[in-house]
């Protein structure tokens, strides 16, 4: 690999015509790399403590700190493995599964907020209703009519609710749909330190937001 290097650097010529030179076949070559920068124990071992130290912080937005603190470049799916062997993905506060019956009653604002979605007819077409409402005063946190509804928009949405409240933490709750139960709004459930609480699959109707959207 160095002689490749060197001999480009001081005759321009191209990797494969040094390698036909040596006689080295090019899918050799390109192979060796994948040797060279195999992982490192101390660099695993540097990854695992990293990530001990935030816990709260995804594989992803972990990666980018690493390199920028200097501690390790990888990627993002090396990071993953690494912390997947380690036991070291599921550190944070685990979703609650409701029986259907809400026990926990807010007695002040911002303590829990349920979520959900309504389809809305508009101008020949649907639309997604998707509303934030608070569980204790029945206030609209937040809402946004959505011509498409996906795991994106919520995250979005939801992030947009939570700068509206000026730092609050709520309990939030939400049905088993795809554009709930998903990584890119579990990632700004573990990013702003929420819980989650999912409702038991059947029947079970979310009666504070239904209120809402049957008005």
């Amino acid at each position: 690999m160095q002689i490749v290097q060197h001999t480009r650097q001081r005759s321009g010529w191209a990797a494969y015509r040094t390698l036909a030179t040596l006689g080295v076949p090019s899918s050799v070559y390109y192979a060796w790399p994948r040797r060279v920068y195999e992982m490192l124990a101390t660099e695993r071992t540097a990854i695992c403590e990293f990530s001990l130290q935030l816990p709260k912080i995804g594989y992803r937005k972990l990666r980018w700190m690493m390199v920028d603190a200097n501690i390790a470049c990888v990627g993002e799916s090396t990071v993953y493995r690494v912390l997947s062997a380690a036991n070291l993905l599921s550190r944070w506060k685990r979703s609650e599964r409701s029986r259907g019956v809400y026990d926990f009653r807010p007695t002040g604002l911002n303590q829990q907020w349920n979520t959900d979605v309504m389809y809305v007819w508009v101008g020949a077409r649907f639309y997604f209703l998707l509303s934030f409402v608070d569980a204790y005063s029945r206030y609209i946190v937040h809402h946004k009519l959505l011509m498409s509804l996906d795991g994106v928009q919520v995250a979005t949405e939801l992030q947009a609710a939570l700068e509206t409240a000026n730092g609050a933490q709520p309990r939030v709750v939400h049905d088993h749909g795809s554009e709930f139960v998903n990584r890119d709004v579990a990632a700004v459930i573990r990013t702003h330190n929420l819980l989650e609480i999912k409702t038991r699959r059947g029947p079970i109707r979310d009666f504070v937001c239904e209120s809402y959207h049957e008005r």
